[in-house]
């Protein structure tokens, strides 16, 4: 088992990762977890990036990342020496990032609940059909998994489930299979309080993949 997940990855980003990482390797089975509360905009900010969209529109495109772990290595440590220099205008720094995100409303999204767009939903059926056609190339199995927002509405749900139906992709949806069941639940949220899953969470959410797996006899029951 790999796990190629980073906290804040979007969609673009994580086609990135599969033909950078997953493609060498060529799994049996890819799980590609789908975040609703924040992952179309993160999806919004790549395409932001002519360099990351190379990765859809590109058939081949690659860095090949993979062979190139010493010079990533030593960008990092450059980049750790850099900050360390920097270290004493870092709580301006702080501050600065604070003051720009308040000013580009960076959480109003929440707080209104402002809604994805179709144009977001149509570049993400390109990027799943991408992936799961590049891993049904080496023989491989290529699974959605959807995981609930924090108690916001999950606009675009329903379009969003139908196109990876119709991609023919399978899907894991544990809204609709652990959370929608549950007869609390707020209980698997830390402090009933909407964040990311707490322990009890997180188990029901493993089970149930792992369930529909042995199901699917990917893995042995």
């Amino acid at each position: 088992t790999i796990n190629l997940g980073k906290a804040s990855n979007g969609p673009l980003i994580e086609l990135a990762i599969l033909k950078e990482y997953a493609l060498p390797i060529r799994p049996k089975t890819v799980l590609w977890f789908y975040f609703a509360e924040n992952d179309m905009g993160d999806l919004t900010h790549e395409l932001n990036s002519d360099f990351l969209k190379q990765y859809l529109t590109k058939k081949n495109y690659s860095q090949k990342l993979i062979s190139k772990q010493r010079e990533i290595d030593q960008s990092l440590i450059n980049f750790i020496t850099l900050q360390t220099v920097n270290a004493g205008i870092s709580n301006f720094q702080k501050i600065k990032n604070k003051a720009l995100k308040t000013i580009k409303l960076d959480s109003l999204r929440t707080i209104f609940n402002l809604k994805p767009n179709y144009v977001q939903l149509s570049t993400l059926s390109e990027i799943l059909n991408l992936s799961n056609r590049t891993v049904q190339s080496w023989g491989g199995k290529f699974y959605f998994i959807y995981l609930p927002a924090r108690g916001h509405t999950h606009f675009l749900r329903e379009e969003l489930i139908d196109m990876v139906k119709n991609l023919k992709i399978p899907i894991i949806d544990l809204k609709r299979e652990v959370f929608d069941i549950n007869p609390d639940p707020k209980s698997l949220y830390p402090l009933r309080l909407y964040s990311h899953y707490n322990e009890k969470g997180y188990k029901l959410v493993s089970d149930r993949i792992l369930e529909r797996l042995k199901k699917d006899n990917i893995l042995p029951k």
